[in-house]
């Protein structure tokens, strides 16, 4: 996954002072804030801030102004709060949204205006 933003805090864990002797430091958690650019293989997302829980492989997407969007192909999630489930390989397995959450699924790969979706 890559995810880029304005900025970004980055906690770790120190698993040589809790017992890991011999462990490096793991990541533990990531807040991104602004412009926040998300890219896993072929889905792409955009929010105002991500907030990443590595263990729960978790990424919680906040729109502010402008919606959270997950976009795979035509197909695509826009809310303002979108919580995505990541799969132990790292691909995106679920996404849910709190609040108002529009989705478009185009199951048959063919792009079609607003007018013909309806």
């Amino acid at each position: 996954m890559s995810l880029s933003a304005d900025t970004m805090t980055v906690y770790y864990v120190d698993l040589g002072a809790i017992g890991g002797r011999g462990k490096k430091d793991q990541i533990l958690k990531i807040e991104a804030e602004g412009h926040v650019l998300l890219q896993q293989g072929d889905s792409k997302g955009t929010a105002e801030s991500v907030n990443y829980l590595v263990a729960k492989r978790t990424l919680e997407m906040i729109g502010n102004k402008n919606n959270a969007i997950l976009q795979r192909g035509e197909d695509r999630v826009e809310g303002k709060q979108l919580q995505v489930l990541l799969a132990p390989d790292g691909k995106i397995d679920k996404v849910t949204g709190g609040g108002q959450v529009s989705v478009r699924i185009d199951p048959d790969g063919k792009v079609r205006s607003p007018k013909e979706s309806r």
